[in-house]
């Protein structure tokens, strides 16, 4: 028998999570794995409950201040800056999700492709060529910059395009000074 009854923990934990994801975890072992990344060695499960104590929840944990979190004994500024960042990022995560949603009918009308593409080019001040790859069912797959030109032009070479495109149905284009047609990997 090991001396340390904790030898292996941390993997354990990981091995669990990448076997069985998130859902079967409660709050406070969230947190224990979630602090994993900041704390190198040690236990880190006496601060995960201590969190839990004092905010009463995982998401009152996440959207608490850095300042807030490094009250709790076990909680350095490492810490709460990852805490705060996965909070930061589930924001992110939701705003990206909603953006994605709002186009899920087909990119094929030049009134649908402005709407896609101009808030994503309104504060360009030099030309851009992006590029959306789109699925069967319309729906944006990925949006890449392909270029980037002075005032008025941008040049690319149209095989990379295409090559790019590959994995897409289509592939809707636009530059920051107005929509083009649709392009068809087919031509």
């Amino acid at each position: 028998m090991p001396d340390n009854p904790h030898m292996g923990h941390r993997q354990r934990m990981l091995d669990k999570f990448r076997r069985f994801g998130l859902e079967i975890f409660s709050d406070h072992e969230v947190l224990e794995m979630l602090l994993y990344f900041a704390v190198r060695q040690g236990d880190t499960n006496p601060t995960a409950h201590r969190l839990m104590q004092r905010f009463g929840s995982l998401h009152a944990v996440l959207e608490a201040t850095e300042d807030e979190l490094q009250t709790v004994e076990g909680v350095g500024p490492r810490s709460a800056e990852l805490l705060h960042l996965c909070f930061a990022l589930f924001h992110r995560y939701q705003a990206d999700v909603a953006k994605m949603e709002q186009f899920t009918d087909k990119l094929n009308t030049y009134d649908r492709i402005g709407a896609y593409f101009v808030p994503q080019l309104c504060a360009e001040r030099e030309e851009v060529l992006l590029a959306a790859y789109v699925d069967g069912a319309g729906r944006v797959l990925k949006c890449e910059e392909i270029a980037r030109g002075g005032h008025a032009r941008v040049s690319t070479r149209r095989l990379s395009v295409v090559r790019s495109s590959s994995a897409s149905t289509g592939t809707a284009f636009c530059s920051s000074t107005g929509p083009m047609p649709p392009f068809s990997s087919a031509r």
